[in-house]
């Protein structure tokens, strides 16, 4: 009787070992899967900023300098490289980005949140974009689009050099792997100044960058 239930405690437990490595051994097939997927995506992402925009004041021959100039009435224009820095091609890339005048850049790190930006409608702004296929090191210019460009009024252009108002640039990039899984992933970029000057330049925001 007693070597009965021994017998049973003994196979609990064994069907108990048995869930249990059943469960490592799916557990592991799954994040090794996860991880693969992931390394052999897509991955379109800015390559960095042009900086022979128009108004970026590089001198001639001068192609290092990263100093932006404001000005107001005139619709500005960032220039932007995109690439596929990922192993396999990107389908249906569009890539649309816009500036936008928000609150000012804080100074700290630490007190920017995921709201500090101005936000951007990507659903509306991708609509009609489609640049087809990107390879593996594929990259391409983007303009802000002339209906979109904002031109600064004297007063906004006055807030934003004395430090009261931020000045940023904010993009949208979707693409699709092979499969069709879909990509969408929202940029930021503001505009880092010495309060009182109309000069400065960009860099990217701490917060306020998504994939999703």
């Amino acid at each position: 009787m007693v070597s009965e239930k021994w017998a049973v405690r003994l196979q609990l437990i064994f069907d108990c070992l048995l869930v249990i490595a059943t469960a490592g051994i799916w557990c592991a097939n799954w994040q090794y899967t996860r991880v693969t997927t992931q390394s052999a995506r897509p991955w379109v992402y800015r390559l960095g900023i042009d900086t022979t925009t128009p108004h970026f004041g590089c001198a001639p021959g001068e192609t290092n300098c990263t100093h932006y100039t404001l000005v107001a009435d005139e619709p500005l224009n960032i220039i932007v490289d995109y690439r596929n820095f990922g192993p396999t091609p990107a389908r249906h890339v569009a890539v649309i980005g816009t500036t936008l005048r928000g609150l000012p850049p804080p100074l700290a790190v630490s007190d920017w949140t995921d709201n500090t930006a101005p936000s951007i409608d990507c659903s509306k702004l991708l609509n009609d974009v489609d640049f087809g296929i990107f390879v593996p090191g594929f990259a391409i210019t983007s303009n802000i689009p002339n209906n979109i460009r904002l031109a600064l009024s004297q007063p906004d252009l006055a807030e934003i050099v004395a430090g009261r108002a931020g000045f940023y640039y904010r993009s949208c990039i979707y693409y699709e792997d092979a499969g069709g899984t879909p990509y969408h992933m929202v940029l930021c970029s503001f505009f880092q100044h010495e309060a009182g000057q109309a000069v400065g330049t960009f860099q990217e925001c701490p917060k306020g960058e998504r994939e999703y």
